[in-house]
């Protein structure tokens, strides 16, 4: 056991003593700490104090709940040593820890506290400090059970804390069979004794938790007051802790009220509203939290508002934040390891991104419980629920329906309703709080105008707004005021009296919804009203009212201290946030058919994702190699983590690159044109042009089944404020959505039911630069298994539960990249669909099951997992979800990427509605290649559709928009010939030097190759193969025609049938070429035609692009346009007459006349702000 070198007991009980004006002769004192038995206390001065001797037989330590015994020897020489130094009490305030007296008094219960967990003993200190009211600390050690007796033979003290008895009716006041008056104190029961009288034993005597029958005789009178039966309840098994006292009586107001009066003055105090659950709370027989939900028990309105007030006492919530708060003192105990012992093998490494998961895990339980608390705060005070209308109209006629009783007047005179009536009901669940309200009309009656400004006030704090329309009528005057100002709250507008006529249809309200639900319904004939009641509960509930077991926050404080929790984790998640660079949220893997295309055009520019990739992959595989080169994709795996490491730690040797953490809240605009942001903590970086990249975490947030949270991608902090901004600046914003699967651990996955996809033996790499030499031999496979009907079964039965069908998801998501529940309903013919099991790197269990990307709750991606071959027991280390988020919408941007509405400001990647890493480099790029131009004064760079997939990208995005998240494919572009894989160095290269991105070694080393290159297209087009004997035996072989004359090398190698290899048979070989360099001479040779064909279209196109289009045209002022024309062209405000040919809409006519005005000059312009 350690030794304790601490403070004695003495000193700072004396300290403690001093500090609260309580000054001792000296005395030898000892600690009492048994949790179970008793407490230590200590008061102020004017507070009751009893300082008494007590003397214990035995001098030795006992402990049930410990595992060991304490050593007698330690306890009596800890003992011997604490006690035998006297108490000093001194006058001299130098010689005192200087606090005032709620700090002293809290000090003094930290010293005790602190002294006896140290030395191995358990304390529980209490104290009572009325000048701040009761100030209690539970501080227990994991020992309980444990007494210190006497040492020595010495005398010990006992300081100890008296409460009162308190007493009160404990029923409602009124008339009823029973009445009960409870005691609770150490006098309860001898105050209770006093005038009880059963002619048999004294309560006194009697055994706890038992019932006796007698009578409450009036001590002075000596009359019997009533016939009664008391419970006696001893500490410490009461709800109070304390001796309890129920004395069961008759339930007439004279009576209770006399038995009361003679309990108090008997000794007894009026307890305060409350106080039973105060002491309770203060004796630390429920915490703070359990002591609240007794009274959110004692209003529930509805089951369900009961059910949770009864987990609350459960103590489900003080559960649920103490294993969280555990979670975080164990973290930050395995930071505070890492740093003082790194040099231990045996101690588990913390990385950065562990650290970052943990906060973001406790961090998505706070989240929950704060989304929770809207539902939990309408079932404690219930949802404030406005029936508004004009007069007549039925409003009082569907309160009384919903009470299933008479309370609000009814009848036809207009106006019977003159004062707003509040009920409350349960409907379905959920708990309403019904305000009928008096008919909101112009009135000249003086009541009657008093109710109505009563309604519109009841209006505008309801939670949610019955508007209440008579379909029998048309629209009046009073009726469109209401639905105006009702837009944008929460409302369910009702045609009433179906019954009737009707001269009012949903069409003719059409101007005044959006997405508001509206209901035919006749409250008199009682139609339509189950609809109704259904629509509110789904509006606040999700058609349901929460799990039965769920842990809901309502009251304020706690939703206040689990906002403050959240603030402060995500003040954690911000300083780990630069280590976020380069994370990869979902897919752990780059390239892919175009996006492939787009990493080698990044290298080719200079860019660093081939690189990077190139140096972190665990798999390489060429893609689609039994097809043509210009469908060809190289895909590698990555190691998410190091990939991450590796692109930080190269930003960060970049000279000219300096890398700041924060959190961006606004920019810095003045008269249009951006100068720099803001973050969250006030600081300001000035900019010459400011690039936003937010990925999907603007206002972006998680969907798991019901629940929805805020949050960025993977739990990280969502950009909630500058979301805000961008709409603030005039931007217009669209809402998207993609998704992500569950991730499994390797481990709990049986790989002999999949089918092995292993990588490539044949050297491929993403970057020029990297040579054959460093290719990974060691590649990690990927697996391939498939959903079955069963899975497919699964899914179906939960559709009501997805996210995408229930109406929680609000976003456009991605064509490209559906759901599997997306895929189980538009796809219903297909049995199985393809799932690639693929690991996230190599220091870790995560495999990524693609295919499976979905947002179903958590219970049911469990079930689904288990229907697959190879993961029926497979164990899910993180839930699939959706992610919603803001978008720029795309034709507010110019090709350059810098936005129409703000100068120097550009987008890039998700923010502009694409998906993916490998789209959002290429923007990022440009938007950064573009912004130093322009900062340099220079000409920008366009990359044309036919440079390349990023021009393709590009023109798509500004000239077309967007209606759903973007993603690149080869069919999207008309030259996917020249835009090939292989030849992204001989399109870019140059102007990547020119732009000062190519260093000048790999250029030098492109101008080889490209020479190497045209040298031996020239040499096979000098070079003649005469038909030989050898040459047309090798082409039966082959079953080509046999040659009739002589031909060119490169006409014979344009047969589809014979390889450059095979050609080398015949003409001498050119040992200077490389493998990539002969690959990319059979492609030019074979595909000549084609590329021809191809650079044609490119240079007409070239010739539309080269005739600009001035800025701020008008054109609706260009006669013979289409209508359509003219909007579309006005929305996207072209750059070039080609630019103007794509957009949809634009016809070859709208064109021709554009082309005659642009070249005549013959042109009006507006002012940009109309744009």
């Amino acid at each position: 056991m350690p030794v304790y070198e601490g403070p004695s007991i003495n000193e700072a009980i004396s300290k403690g003593l001093h500090a609260l004006g309580l000054k001792k002769e000296a005395v030898d004192i000892e600690i009492l700490s048994d949790a179970k038995k008793g407490f230590l206390g200590m008061g102020k001065k004017d507070a009751r104090v009893s300082i008494e001797p007590i003397i214990v037989e035995k001098n030795i330590v006992t402990s049930e709940a410990a595992e060991e015994p304490i050593k007698e020897q330690f306890v009596e020489e800890k003992l011997e040593e604490e006690v035998s130094k006297p108490i000093e009490t001194t006058d001299t305030p130098s010689q005192l820890v200087e606090l005032d007296e709620d700090e002293a008094v809290k000090e003094l219960a930290l010293y005790l506290t602190n002294i006896t967990n140290d030395m191995g003993v358990p304390a529980l200190v209490k104290i009572q400090h009325e000048a701040s009211g009761l100030i209690v600390m539970n501080l227990e050690t994991s020992k309980q059970g444990m007494l210190i007796g006497k040492h020595g033979g010495k005398q010990v003290a006992e300081i100890t804390l008296e409460f009162d008895t308190i007493a009160a009716i404990s029923t409602p006041p009124g008339e009823g069979a029973i009445s009960i008056v409870r005691l609770s104190g150490d006098h309860a029961v001898a105050i209770a004794d006093s005038v009880y009288h059963s002619g048999k034993k004294s309560l006194l005597d009697v055994p706890s938790h038992t019932i006796h029958y007698g009578h409450i005789i009036d001590p002075e009178e000596q009359e019997v007051v009533d016939e009664v039966m008391v419970s006696v309840m001893r500490a410490p098994k009461t709800f109070t802790r304390e001796d309890i006292v129920e004395i069961n009586c008759h339930g007439g107001i004279v009576v209770v009220n006399q038995l009361l009066q003679l309990i108090l003055r008997s000794g007894a105090r009026l307890a305060e509203p409350g106080e039973f659950t105060k002491r309770a709370f203060l004796n630390g027989r429920v915490d703070l939290s359990q002591a609240e939900a007794v009274m959110d028990l004692i209003r529930a309105k509805t089951d369900r508002a009961m059910s949770v007030a009864i987990n609350q006492l459960d103590g489900n919530l003080s559960h649920l934040i103490r294993r969280l708060r555990q979670e975080i003192l164990e973290t930050l105990a395995q930071v505070e390891v890492n740093i003082d012992y790194p040099e231990y093998d045996d101690v588990e490494e913390l990385t950065t991104q562990l650290l970052l998961e943990k906060a973001q895990q406790v961090g998505q339980q706070i989240d929950a419980l704060l989304l929770n608390a809207k539902q939990g705060k309408i079932l404690r005070e219930g949802l404030s629920t406005a029936i508004i209308g004009r007069p007549n109209v039925g409003k009082s006629s569907l309160l009384n329906y919903l009470l299933h009783e008479e309370k609000a007047i009814v009848t036809e005179i207009a106006g019977t309703t003159r004062d707003v009536i509040e009920e409350y009901v349960n409907v379905r669940g959920v708990p309403l709080k019904l305000i009928d309200t008096a008919g909101i009309r112009e009135t000249d009656d003086v009541v009657e105008r008093i109710g109505v400004e009563r309604s519109r006030k009841a209006l505008g704090e309801a939670d949610l707004i019955l508007l209440v329309l008579n379909q029998s009528e048309a629209l009046t005057a009073e009726d469109r005021e209401l639905l105006e100002a009702t837009q944008g709250l929460k409302r369910i507008v009702l045609l009433n009296k179906t019954d009737l006529p009707s001269h009012l249809s949903q069409t003719d309200l059409s101007a005044y919804l959006s997405e508001d639900e509206v209901f035919s319904i006749s409250v008199l004939e009682k139609a339509g009203l189950d609809q109704l009641e259904e629509a509110i509960a789904k509006l606040f509930f999700g058609g349901q009212t929460g799990e039965k077991d769920a842990t809901y926050v309502s009251n304020t404080r706690h939703i206040a201290l689990l906002e403050k929790a959240g603030q402060s984790l995500n003040e954690v998640q911000n300083g780990i946030m630069a280590d976020m660079v380069a994370f990869m949220p979902c897919n752990p893997s780059i390239g892919g058919p175009a996006k492939g295309v787009v990493v080698r055009e990044i290298d080719a520019l200079g860019g660093e994702m081939g690189r990077n990739i190139d140096k972190t992959y665990i798999q390489m595989r060429m893609l689609n190699t039994g097809k043509g080169p210009a469908v060809r994709a190289l895909r590698a795996q990555a190691d998410k983590h190091a990939y991450a490491e590796e692109m930080k730690h190269t930003i960060e040797k970049e000279e000219k690159l300096t890398l700041k953490q924060g959190v961006v809240d606004r920019l810095v605009v003045e008269e249009g044109i951006c100068k720099g942001v803001v973050t969250s903590t006030g600081a300001v970086y000035s900019a010459k042009a400011v690039i936003i990249t937010a990925g999907t975490a603007l206002r972006g947030e998680i969907i798991i089944g019901e629940l929805k949270y805020s949050s960025g991608p993977n739990n990280s902090q969502p950009s909630i404020k500058l979301a805000d901004h961008l709409q603030e600046l005039g931007l217009e914003i669209h809402r998207f959505k993609t998704g992500t699967p569950p991730r499994v651990k390797s481990g709990s996955i049986d790989y002999k039911k999949t089918e092995i996809q292993p990588g490539d033996e044949k050297p491929n790499h993403f970057s020029y630069q990297t040579p054959d030499s460093q290719y990974l031999t060691e590649q990690i496979p990927c697996w391939l298994t498939y959903t079955n009907p069963k899975s497919h079964e699964i899914i179906q039965n939960n559709l009501h539960r997805a996210p995408m069908f229930t109406g929680i998801v609000d976003g456009v998501g991605a064509r490209y990249c559906p759901s599997i529940e997306d895929k189980i309903v538009r796809f219903a013919d297909k049995e199985r669909h393809q799932l690639f099991l693929e690991p996230e790197g190599r220091n870790t269990e995560e495999v990524y099951v693609q295919g499976l990307s979905t947002s179903l709750p958590e219970d049911v991606q469990n079930d689904v997992l288990h229907s697959i071959e190879g993961l029926e027991n497979a164990e899910m280390m993180r839930t699939g979800y959706a992610i919603e988020y803001d978008m720029v919408a795309p034709h507010q941007l110019r090709p350059t990427l810098e936005t129409k509405v703000i100068e120097n400001l550009y987008t890039a990647g998700q923010t502009n509605g694409t998906s993916g890493y490998e789209e959002a480099a290429g923007q990022g790029l440009m938007a950064g290649i573009n912004a130093a131009l322009k900062i340099q004064g220079k000409e920008p760079f366009i990359m044309k559709r036919s440079d390349g997939y990023i021009g393709v990208m590009i023109d798509d995005l500004v000239t077309k928009g967007t209606n759903e998240p973007y993603r690149l494919l080869t069919s999207r572009a008309e030259y996917r010939l020249i835009l090939r894989h292989d030849n992204a160095d001989l399109r870019l290269t140059e102007i990547g030097h020119k732009i000062g991105l190519v260093e000048e070694e790999n250029y030098q080393a492109y101008l080889v190759k490209k020479a190497h290159i045209e040298a031996e297209i020239a040499r096979l087009q000098s070079i003649r193969i005469k038909p030989t004997a050898n040459v047309q035996s090798f082409l039966r072989a082959k079953n080509s025609a046999e040659l009739k004359d002589g031909v060119l090398a490169s006409d014979f190698l344009k047969r589809p049938e014979i390889t450059y290899q095979e050609l080398l048979q015949f003409i001498p070989a050119n040992d200077d070429l490389t493998g990539k360099e002969v690959e990319q001479v059979e492609i030019q040779i074979k595909y000549e035609g084609y590329i021809k064909k191809a650079m044609e279209k490119v240079e007409k196109l070239k010739r539309m692009e080269a005739k600009r289009i001035p800025e701020r045209i008008d054109y609706e002022a260009i006669n013979g346009l289409a209508t359509e024309a003219k909007q579309k062209l006005q929305k996207i405000q072209p750059e070039t007459i080609a630019q103007a040919s794509r957009i949809s809409g634009v016809n070859p006519a709208d064109i021709s006349i554009l082309m005659v005005y642009v070249e005549q000059g013959k042109i009006a312009k507006v002012d940009s702000e109309t744009i």
